[in-house]
């Protein structure tokens, strides 16, 4: 294998715990003793959006969510056009 061992998914996710109150890059980057770029390209890698956290347990892994590049694109599309993000009411 090349390049360096990847970090301790634990890093990632004290991060993005910091990310979602609203702190300021570079600060959550250095309070997880990371570089910026690492912290950069974490938030590149989740689309500049928040992911969901993954809980402790091994098993809960599995379960995490994210929209493709192509779904994201089509949000963005409805809502250039001024569709709603919430389901109707009859859905």
């Amino acid at each position: 294998m090349l390049g360096r061992p990847a970090l301790p998914r634990e890093l990632q996710r004290r991060f993005w715990l910091m990310m979602r109150p609203g702190v300021v890059l570079d600060e959550g980057a250095a309070t997880v003793s990371v570089s910026k770029a690492v912290a950069w390209r974490w938030f590149r890698q989740a689309g500049g959006v928040l992911p969901a956290l993954v809980p402790h347990h091994p098993e809960s892994a599995a379960r995490t969510f994210r929209l493709s590049f192509s779904e994201r694109e089509e949000i963005s599309v409805l809502r250039a056009a001024g569709e709603s993000i919430r389901p109707s009411r009859g859905d």
